[in-house]
């Protein structure tokens, strides 16, 4: 076999068992904020309340939360409840939404690029506003177990 043959083997082995995965490094944040991607779905972010989940629990203020990309342009957000953290019936303190980026025109966009980006989410509930706030990075990759576990 040719050396270019077995280079394409090894590559192709190699590459058989990756994974897309989206890496979230938190740089610094305002509030107990987390934050995860999955490929191909929109940004979820969960946001510790002082209460426990129900109507007083809250809602994201969509109209004054945005997020930044590394560029300085402003997105407006849509959120969407994720169904099965819904029907879960544990009681939780944090509230669980996927975040969606709006262009200019009002389109709802499920991706979220590569880079650093600034998070501003507002939640209004019954006790009051609280802001909460997270400056991060994702970073999609080629995940393979032969590269050990991901960062």
């Amino acid at each position: 076999m040719k050396f270019g043959g077995v280079l394409f083997l090894t590559i192709a082995v190699l590459c058989s068992a990756c994974a897309p995965t989206t890496q979230t490094h938190i740089y610094r944040k305002r509030g107990d904020i987390r934050i995860s991607k999955d490929p191909g779905r929109p940004l979820s972010v969960s946001l510790r309340t002082p209460v426990l989940r129900g109507p007083v629990q809250g809602e994201i203020d969509t109209a004054k939360s945005f997020a930044r990309d590394s560029h300085g342009q402003q997105f407006h957000l849509s959120t969407a409840k994720i169904p099965y953290v819904e029907a879960y019936p544990d009681r939780s303190y944090f509230l669980t939404r996927e975040l969606f980026l709006l262009s200019p025109a009002g389109v709802r966009h499920t991706g979220w690029p590569n880079g650093d980006w600034q998070l501003h989410v507002e939640l209004q509930s019954g006790r009051g506003r609280e802001t909460y706030e997270a400056d991060f990075n994702l970073s999609f990759l080629l995940w393979t177990p032969f590269h050990g576990p991901p960062n």
